[in-house]
C-alpha cells in the first residue's frame, strides 16, 4: 500500500518515530478494549522483530519469505500464532494526519480483523524511515504458556540468564537434596560437574525448543543423551524436572514441588545414588530445573 501526493515534509526524527509507535500501540489497545477485547502486551522481542521487518520492507523485497528467518533470529519459536501487518509510505504522509492515523486508514478489512482477533496477546510495533520513505509494522503473537493438560511450558519472553549467574541456585538445590537425604538417614550425594553440565544443557534446550519433557520432540530420551555424552563411568540413572512461572523463591519452590511428587521424591531419596548434577535455566519469568542422579561405577 502507498500514499502519493505533492506535499512533502521533513523526515521525522527518531524521537518522533518512537512516539508514533507508542501512540499506534495505545490506539490499537484502546480500540480493542472498546470492542470488549483484551488489550495487547507490548513485547520487546516483537518490537525488535517488527523493526527488522520494517527495514526489510524499505531496503529489501518486502516479501514474507524473510518472516521466519526473523522469527528465528529473535528466538520467538515459542509463539503459537503470529501475524504481521505492514504499510509502506513512499512519501511522507500529509501533515494533517499523524503517522498512526495514516497507518490505520491504510489497513485493509482483513488487516483490521487481525488487529481485533482476541487470539493475540502480545504485539510489537516499529516505524522506520529511510530516504524519505516510511514503513510501519505491527507483529502480533500468542505465546505458548501452558500445555493441553495445563502444565507449564517454557517460553522465550526474554534472554536466558548467563550460566554463571545460576550456579549458586544450582548449588542451593543440591544442598536441599542432601538435607532431605540426611534427615532420612540416606548417604550424602557428591556434586558432579559433568552431570551438572549435561543437566544445564538440557534445561536450556527445553527453553530454546519450547517443550518440557524427559523426551525431546525428536524422540531423543535420557538414555540417548547419556550415550552421546560419554557417561559410561556412571550407572543407575534418575532425572527430575521442575518448571515454575514467576516463583517467589525458585529454588525452595522447585524442591518442595519435587518432594511432594512421589516419583520425584523417590529419585531424591534413592539409596544407591552417589552423585548429583543440577542445571537451571531461566529468563527471569520461567524457571526450569533439571536434577540428574547417578551411581558412579566402583562406589558402594
Amino acid at each position: 500500500m502507498s500514499i502519493s501526493g505533492c506535499i512533502t515534509r521533513k523526515p521525522p526524527s527518531n524521537a518522533e518515530l518512537r512516539a508514533a509507535e507508542n501512540k499506534l500501540f495505545e490506539d490499537i489497545n484502546l480500540d480493542r478494549r472498546l470492542s470488549e477485547i483484551p488489550g495487547l502486551a507490548r513485547n520487546a522481542r516483537l518490537d525488535s522483530a517488527s523493526r527488522d521487518l520494517a527495514v526489510d520492507m524499505l531496503t529489501g523485497t518486502g516479501e514474507v519469505d524473510v518472516f521466519m528467518e526473523i522469527i528465528d533470529k529473535h528466538r520467538l519459536q515459542s509463539a503459537m500464532s503470529t501475524a504481521q501487518l505492514g504499510v509502506f509510505f513512499r512519501e511522507m504522509p500529509p501533515k494533517a494526519k499523524p503517522l498512526p492515523d495514516e497507518f490505520m486508514r491504510e489497513l485493509l478489512p482483513s488487516d483490521r480483523e487481525i488487529i481485533f482477533d482476541p487470539i493475540y496477546t502480545d504485539a510489537g510495533v516499529a516505524a522506520e524511515e529511510i530516504d524519505g520513505s516510511i514503513a510501519v509494522y505491527i507483529l502480533m503473537a500468542q505465546f505458548a504458556d501452558t500445555a493441553s493438560d495445563g502444565s507449564a511450558v517454557p517460553t522465550l519472553t526474554g534472554d536466558l540468564w548467563p550460566k554463571d549467574s545460576l550456579k549458586s541456585r544450582e548449588l542451593a538445590l543440591f544442598n536441599l537434596v542432601n538435607e532431605a537425604r540426611d534427615s532420612a538417614d540416606r548417604s550424602i550425594l557428591v556434586f558432579d560437574n559433568q552431570l551438572s553440565a549435561l543437566a544445564r544443557t538440557y534445561a536450556e534446550k527445553m527453553f530454546a525448543m519450547g517443550f518440557f519433557d524427559h523426551e525431546e520432540p525428536t524422540g531423543r530420551d535420557l538414555r540417548d543423551r547419556l550415550i552421546a555424552s560419554n557417561m559410561d563411568k556412571y550407572s543407575t540413572w534418575g532425572e527430575n524436572l521442575a518448571s515454575l512461572l514467576n516463583p517467589m523463591n525458585p529454588v525452595q519452590e522447585a524442591h518442595s514441588g519435587l518432594m511432594d511428587s512421589p516419583g520425584h521424591k523417590e529419585n531424591i531419596m534413592y539409596r544407591w545414588f552417589t552423585h548429583l548434577g543440577v542445571g537451571v535455566a531461566t529468563d527471569g519469568d520461567w524457571w526450569i530445573f533439571v536434577q540428574l542422579f547417578a551411581k558412579k561405577k566402583g562406589t558402594e
